[in-house]
C-alpha cells in the first residue's frame, strides 16, 4: 500500500511512505504482517534532487535511516534511532520503547530532523542533543487533502472540528475502501473532538452530501475551523470547481468567470453594461443543463442538456431495523438492463448575439452518454464523445460552428463490446492533438490523433501486450509514462511494469524489470521514482530508479519474511496450465494448509470472481487471510483467472460477450485437473466453490453446468439473472437490446439443472445487487423440487457472507459437505 504524508508547502522535501496497512487477523490465523520486516519504507528527497533519504523498519522494532547519493550510489547512515530514542526518553514523562513518527523536515546537509511526537515538536541534531521545538498550529495546507483513501495508520491523535458556517455539517470517516461513514453532526457554532490516527481521512459534508472539506490526521492534534475561507481553500485544492469551462481541454478557466452562469437551472449571460440577460432555459420541466463550456475566443458556449426519464425503483423490506421495532420499506432508484435512459442533447449559444445555433442531434441517435465537450483551439468546432448504447461504438465527433458540419475524428467500433468503463482514454494536447486508447489490434494501446484534420498520426504503443494505465503525460518532453502488462514474455502477463515512450512512438523503454507486480511514485523533480514490486510468493522489494538512465538502480529494501514463514504461514504457489484452446496460458494460485501433510488427500475449494471488468487473482504480496483461514480448516484453496476476464487482450476478454454463464469454467476445470495431476493430494472427488456478487452467480453456475467437477457451492448475493441487476455493468458485457442471451446466462432459467450441495446467502437490504434476484432463483429451485439451503441475513447489505456470521455459515457448509466424502452422494 502507498501512503503520502502531508507536509508544509514551504518545505522542499518530497516524502513517500510505502507500507502494508495492518489487518485484523482472526484467532484462526496466528500471524500478521508485523512478522514481515523491511516492507514499511519511507522515502524523501533533497531539494536539489541529488540525494534521497529513506527509513526502513527492522526486526529490532527500530527504523533504519539512511541517505543515498543518487549519482554515485554511496549510502550512509542518517542517524541512529536507538540514540535518538535514548535522548528522547530523558525528556519524556513516560518513556517509550519505539519512536513512531513521520519526519516533518530533514536537512541532509547537517542530518538534522524535526518531527512530531506525543503532541510536541522535536529537533534532533548531529551532536545527539534533543531540543523541544516551540509548538505551532499546522497550516491548512498541511491537513487539507484530496486523497480518496487513507494510506497509513499512524499514532493516536485527534482532530477538533468547529463549525463556523451558517448551516449544519456532518463529519464522515473515509474507510480504506473509500466509503464515507458518518460519525458526527455539527450545528452552527458547535464543536466536536474526534479521536483518530495519523494518516486517516475525514470528510466534512453539508446536508445534501456535498463535500466541503477533506482533512488528514497528522502526528499532532489539529484544529479544523470549518469556515467559508477553509472551504474556498479546499476548493482551490480540488481538481474541479463549479463554473464555466474555457478552452480546448476543458481545464482552463476564463479570466472573467461572469461570461455565463447557471442560476435556478437557467443559463444567464453577462452584458457589457454589467447587467445579465437570460440566455436559455431547459427544453421542458424534466430537463436540466450540464456545465457550460466556453470557446477559447469566448464567443460561444456549449453544454449538454439532459432530459430525465422516470427511473425504475426497487423496494425491499427491512424486517427488524436496528433503530426500531417496526419493519421499514426501502426504495432505491435502480435502472436495469433494457430500461429507458436519460436523453442528452447538445446545445450551443452565441454569446455576442444571444442566439442559439442549430445543432442536428440526430448524429448521435442512441446515446448511452454524451460527454467530454471540448473546443478546438481556434473555436471553429466543438467536439463531443459519443458512447452509443450497446457499447459497440465509441466516437469522438467534431461539430463545425460556421457550417454545422458533423464528422467523426475517431470512430471506434467492435463486433462484441468496447470496454468503455475501463479503457476509455482521451487526453488533449496542444495544437489540437489528442491521445486515445483502443483495443483495435486485439491489445489495448495508445494512439495519437490530429483533431483539427481528423486523422490518425501514429500508434504510440504497439505489440502483443496491453497498456494498463497512462500515469503521466509529459508534454514539454513529448513523452508518456504508462503501466503495461505482458511486456516480459517470461513473466506472469498480469504483472504491471512502468514504461515510457515518445509521442511519435519512438524510444519505448520499460523502466522496471523485477519479476513481480510493480507500483511506483515519482520524485518531485521527476528524474527518479520509487519502484516497489512483489509477488504472492515473494515479499516486497523497494528500489530507487532513474528515469534518465533505467540501468541506474539503488535497492533500498528487500523484505524479510522469515519470521512469518517460521510461524507457519504457507507460501502460496503460482500455477499455470493451458486453457480450452490448448494454447493460452491460464494463471492461478494454490494455497495449502499451514500444517500440510504430503500424501494426505485434501478437498479443493475455489474462490471465484469472474467479473469481466478486471482480473482477480492476487499478483502482489499479502497475507491472503481468507484463503489461509479456509486452507487451515482442511482445504486446498485455489484462485484462477479464466477467459472472459480483462487485462490479457481482446480475444481473451471477448469470451464473456453475451455469455456471462461461461465464467471461464472450461479453463478453470482444465487448470484444476492439471494441478491435481501434478499434486495428487488434491482430491477431485471433493471440489467446492464460493463467491459473492458476480462470483455468487458464478458459484451457482458451477452446479448447473459443471457438476462433473464441482460438487458444493456457496453463492452470496449473486446477480443470478443479469436482467435483474444494475444497468451499466450488465449491458457492458451482455449488450443491448436485451435478447435471448440474457436468459441463456440466467441461473433462474437453468435452476432445474442443479446437481450438488448449494447454499444461497443474501442480505435483506442489499443495495448493490437486487436481493430479489436471489429470491427468484429460490423460487425456481423450489418449483424444480431441488434441495438447497438459504440464509437470509436481516438488516444486512451486499456481501452478507463476509460478515462474521455469514462467513461462519459458509465455512460450516463447506466443511460439512467436503470434509466427508459420504455427504457428496448425489
Amino acid at each position: 500500500m502507498k501512503c503520502f504524508c502531508a507536509l508544509p508547502a514551504k518545505l522542499a522535501l518530497g516524502l513517500l511512505v510505502l507500507q502494508f496497512l495492518p489487518l485484523q487477523i482472526s484467532a484462526g490465523v496466528p500471524y500478521s504482517l508485523s512478522d514481515v520486516f523491511g516492507d514499511n519504507v519511507v522515502v524523501g528527497w533533497s531539494d536539489d534532487g541529488q540525494r534521497a533519504w529513506y527509513s526502513v523498519d527492522s526486526e529490532s522494532s527500530q527504523r533504519r535511516y539512511s541517505v543515498v547519493d543518487l549519482d554515485t550510489g554511496v549510502t550512509d547512515e542518517l542517524w541512529n534511532e536507538q540514540e535518538l530514542l535514548s535522548a528522547l526518553n530523558q525528556q519524556l514523562v513516560t518513556p517509550t520503547s519505539v519512536v513512531d513518527f513521520q519526519p516533518r523536515d530533514i536537512n541532509l546537509m547537517d542530518k538534522t530532523v524535526e518531527f512530531a511526537f506525543q503532541n510536541r515538536h522535536w529537533a534532533w541534531d548531529p551532536a545527539n542533543s534533543l531540543l523541544t521545538v516551540q509548538s505551532r498550529e499546522p497550516a491548512a495546507h498541511e491537513f487539507l487533502t484530496r486523497r480518496r483513501r487513507a494510506g497509513r495508520t499512524g499514532s493516536d491523535t485527534s482532530i477538533r472540528f468547529e463549525n463556523r458556517l451558517q448551516d449544519p455539517v456532518d463529519i464522515h470517516w473515509i474507510s480504506a475502501n473509500g466509503e464515507a461513514i458518518k460519525y458526527a453532526s455539527l450545528v452552527p457554532q458547535s464543536k466536536h473532538n474526534q479521536h483518530t490516527f495519523a494518516g486517516h481521512l475525514w470528510s466534512v459534508r453539508d446536508s445534501n452530501g456535498k463535500e466541503l472539506v477533506r482533512v488528514i490526521g497528522l502526528d499532532q492534534e489539529i484544529d479544523v475551523l470549518i469556515s467559508d475561507e477553509l472551504v474556498r481553500e479546499f476548493d482551490l485544492l480540488t481538481d474541479s470547481r463549479p463554473g464555466p469551462l474555457v478552452g480546448q481541454r476543458g481545464g482552463e478557466k476564463p479570466s472573467d468567470q461572469t461570461l455565463v452562469r447557471l442560476d435556478g437551472g437557467k443559463l444567464w449571460r453577462a452584458l457589457e453594461t454589467g447587467q445579465e440577460e437570460l440566455l436559455a432555459v431547459p427544453s421542458n420541466e424534466k430537463s436540466s443543463f450540464g456545465r457550460p463550456v466556453i470557446s477559447p475566443d469566448r464567443r460561444y458556449v456549449a453544454l449538454i442538456e439532459i432530459e430525465a426519464v422516470d427511473k425504475r425503483t426497487v423496494q425491499f423490506v427491512e424486517a427488524h431495523p436496528r433503530d426500531g421495532l417496526q419493519p421499514k420499506v426501502h426504495s432505491l432508484e435502480y435502472p436495469k438492463p433494457g430500461d429507458l435512459l436519460d436523453k442528452p442533447r447538445l446545445r450551443i449559444f452565441d454569446l455576442q448575439g444571444g442566439s442559439e445555433l442549430s445543432v442536428d442531434n440526430s448524429h448521435w441517435p442512441n446515446p448511452w452518454q454524451l460527454s467530454r465537450l471540448t473546443w478546438l483551439k481556434d473555436s471553429s468546432a466543438v467536439t463531443v464523445l459519443y458512447n452509443e448504447r450497446g457499447h459497440q461504438r465509441l466516437q469522438l465527433i467534431q461539430l463545425g460552428i460556421l457550417d454545422g458540419s458533423v464528422s467523426p475524428i475517431i470512430d471506434e467500433q467492435s463486433s462484441t463490446f468496447i470496454d468503455y468503463a475501463h479503457k476509455t482514454y482521451l487526453h488533449w494536447l496542444e495544437g489540437d492533438q489528442l491521445l486515445w486508447m483502443s483495443e483495435r489490434t486485439g491489445y489495448n494501446h495508445i494512439y495519437r490523433y490530429d483533431a483539427f484534420q481528423g486523422r490518425l498520426l501514429n500508434a504510440v504503443t504497439k505489440g502483443d501486450w496491453v497498456v494498463r494505465e497512462v500515469i503521466k503525460v509529459d508534454e514539454p518532453n513529448q513523452r508518456i509514462f504508462f503501466s503495461a502488462s505482458g511486456v516480459f514474455p517470461d513473466q506472469d502477463p498480469y504483472y504491471r511494469h512502468r514504461c515510457r515512450v515518445q509521442f511519435d512512438g519512438t524510444d519505448l523503454q520499460v523502466l522496471t524489470n523485477g519479476d513481480g507486480d510493480h507500483s511506483w511514485e515519482f520524485s518531485p523533480d521527476g528524474n527518479w521514482f520509487v519502484d516497489r514490486y512483489s509477488r504472492v510468493d515473494m515479499p516486497p522489494v523497494c528500489e530507487l530508479r532513474s528515469i534518465k538512465n533505467p540501468s541506474q538502480v539503488h535497492q533500498i529494501s528487500k523484505s524479510n519474511w522469515q519470521s512469518l514463514v517460521d510461524g507457519g504461514w504457507s507460501i502460496p504457489e503460482r500455477f499455470v496450465s493451458y486453457g480450452r484452446d490448448g494454447m493460452t496460458k491460464i494463471y492461478g494460485i494454490i494455497v495449502r494448509p499451514d500444517d500440510f501433510q504430503p500424501g494426505k488427500a485434501y478437498p479443493v475449494v475455489e474462490k471465484i470472481y469472474a467479473g469481466p471488468h478486471s482480473s482477480h487473482v492476487p499478483k502482489h504480496f499479502g497475507l491472503l487471510q481468507q484463503e489461509h483461514e479456509l486452507a487451515n480448516a482442511g482445504f486446498i484453496v485455489v484462485r484462477i483467472d479464466g477467459m472472459g476476464t480483462s487485462n490479457r487482450g481482446k480475444r481473451f476478454h471477448d469470451v464473456c460477450w453475451k455469455n456471462l454463464a461461461d465464467a471461464g469454467f472450461p479453463d478453470r476445470k482444465l487448470w484444476i485437473r492439471a494441478a491435481a495431476e501434478r499434486y495428487p493430494e488434491m482430491d477431485l472427488g471433493r471440489v467446492g466453490i464460493f463467491g459473492g456478487s458476480a462470483g455468487g452467480q458464478n458459484a451457482m453456475r458451477a452446479l448447473l453446468d459443471h457438476h462433473d467437477l464441482y460438487r458444493v457451492a456457496v453463492a452470496d448475493c449473486g446477480c443470478h439473472d443479469n436482467r435483474m441487476d444494475k444497468i451499466w455493468w450488465n449491458e457492458a458485457w451482455m449488450g443491448w437490446p436485451v435478447d435471448e442471451s440474457y436468459a441463456q446466462s440466467s441461473n433462474v432459467e437453468d435452476a432445474s439443472r442443479l446437481e450438488g450441495k448449494l447454499l444461497l446467502i443474501v442480505g435483506e437490504i442489499d443495495q448493490n445487487v437486487d436481493p430479489a434476484s436471489t429470491m427468484q432463483v429460490v423460487d425456481a429451485l423450489i418449483r424444480a423440487n431441488k434441495d438447497f439451503e438459504l440464509l437470509v441475513m436481516p438488516s444486512t447489505g451486499h456481501g452478507a457472507a463476509e460478515t462474521q456470521y455469514g462467513s461462519h455459515r459458509r465455512l460450516e457448509f463447506l466443511k460439512r459437505h467436503l470434509l466427508s466424502s459420504s455427504s457428496l452422494e448425489l
